[in-house]
């Protein structure tokens, strides 16, 4: 049973929320209080596992929450839900919290928002770990990317295109950005996972100053050790992403299901850019170790860490709001049988590309089918789809830069 502490200093609302919420009693444990100083007190004497707060409060206000409960107790999924949208609100919510909601909120949405969150947490068992995720505001990026992002911002006849087009060249930029307009702040009817359409409705105002100001972009430093690390994966999450298009298209694939499987594909090895933030001294070492080892990056990952980035990136994904196929297909693309695909998925594409990009020929390659889990690919039927795949055409030119190197199992 979940522990959920709701905050809000209008009693009504808090009155109706605690009406609108009351089935689900049997599955959530819910306390409501009235101001922010009453939260930190019950916070301070009950384990929560996910705080969802208003923004304007008297005295301690959701900020000012919000930053506690980040600092003091860094494992509580955040979730902002208020009524106000305006850009001051979004620009102070952006850093501590982790999902936005908008009142009026229906039980619904509420409920698959916090379930959703929560749903690969418990793969965490180290708390470590966890709370690592849990304090992730952002994510490094490619200093070359970023540069080329402001310098941008400040031309005065800059495009959402052009704008976009560098922004989707980064893994840790798309995702973030996405996670934005994708929040109810912005009252959308739809889901956006395309970045140049998600720039045009940020805006470039909001976009500047979220990045110089604000700073949703990490500038941290890795270390020279990791910088062509870095630029590898990047290489790798838009082949794979460019290639996973290509395959739902050529499956006859609807729209959305062709989107969720390119943003699947590019988001796929997220939850490295968390070890490597996270744990750079530790990781760095499991890298290295791939290249005398013969096993894939992700069963060392497994060995030492307990978990793999498949977890941590599906997990950070679920916290971000991202959608639930791409968040199962991240979570699961090298251990397709833990989850619940079937068929043509996205789990099984972006199973089969991340090695496809990787190999040229994978089924001629003993390492390369040795990354493909046959058990899944027997039980889907999906052992013939794989040698039609391998021999689509691939417009890799389509990610918009060269798409060269290997970033490695």
């Amino acid at each position: 049973m979940l522990n959920i502490l709701f905050v809000d200093d209008e009693l009504m609302l808090l009155s109706g929320l605690r009406r609108m919420l009351h089935p689900l009693r049997d599955k959530w444990d819910m306390d409501f209080v009235d101001s922010g100083e009453e939260a930190i007190k019950r916070m301070s004497q009950k384990p929560y596992d996910v705080l969802v707060t208003d923004m304007r409060m008297s005295g301690v206000d959701g900020l000012q929450l919000l930053n506690h409960a980040q600092k003091e107790h860094p494992n509580v999924i955040r979730i902002v839900l208020s009524g106000h949208a305006e850009e001051e609100a979004i620009l102070q919510a952006v850093g501590p919290a982790h999902q936005y909601l908008s009142k009026p909120c229906d039980s619904d949405t509420l409920r698959d928002t916090v379930n959703r969150a929560w749903m690969l947490k418990e793969q965490l068992e180290d708390s470590a770990l966890a709370e690592v995720v849990s304090q992730m505001k952002s994510l490094p990026v490619l200093p070359n990317l970023y540069r080329r992002v402001v310098e941008m911002l400040n031309e005065p006849d800059v495009s959402f295109e052009e704008l976009g087009e560098v922004i989707s060249q980064d893994v840790a930029m798309t995702v973030k950005i996405l996670q934005l307009v994708n929040s109810s702040f912005f009252g959308l009817s739809h889901r956006v996972t395309d970045v140049g359409h998600a720039v045009s409705l940020l805006g470039l105002n909001l976009i500047k100053s979220l990045i110089l100001s604000v700073g949703i972009f990490s500038q941290q430093e890795l270390g020279k050790e990791y910088e062509e690390w870095l630029q590898t994966l990047t290489m790798h999450s838009l082949r794979t992403g460019v290639m996973a298009r290509s395959i739902a298209k050529y499956e006859g694939k609807k729209a959305q299901f062709v989107d969720d499987v390119m943003l699947a594909g590019m988001l796929h090895d997220v939850g490295k850019l968390v070890f490597a933030a996270g744990f750079r001294e530790e990781y760095y070492d499991v890298i290295e170790l791939t290249k005398t080892n013969s096993r894939p990056l992700w069963q060392l990952e497994l060995e030492l860490f307990g978990v793999t980035h498949g977890d941590v990136g599906g997990y950070l994904l679920a916290l971000w709001g991202l959608p639930s196929a791409v968040v199962e297909a991240v979570a699961f693309h090298h251990e397709p049988l833990r989850s619940s695909a079937i068929g043509t998925s996205p789990v099984a594409i972006v199973h089969i590309v991340d090695v496809l990009a990787n190999q040229k020929d994978p089924l001629q390659n003993d390492v390369g089918f040795m990354n493909l889990d046959s058990r899944f690919l027997k039980k889907n039927g999906l052992f013939t789809r794989v040698e039609e795949w391998k021999n689509i055409d691939f417009c890799l030119s389509d990610a918009g830069i060269f798409l060269g190197g290997k970033a490695g199992e």
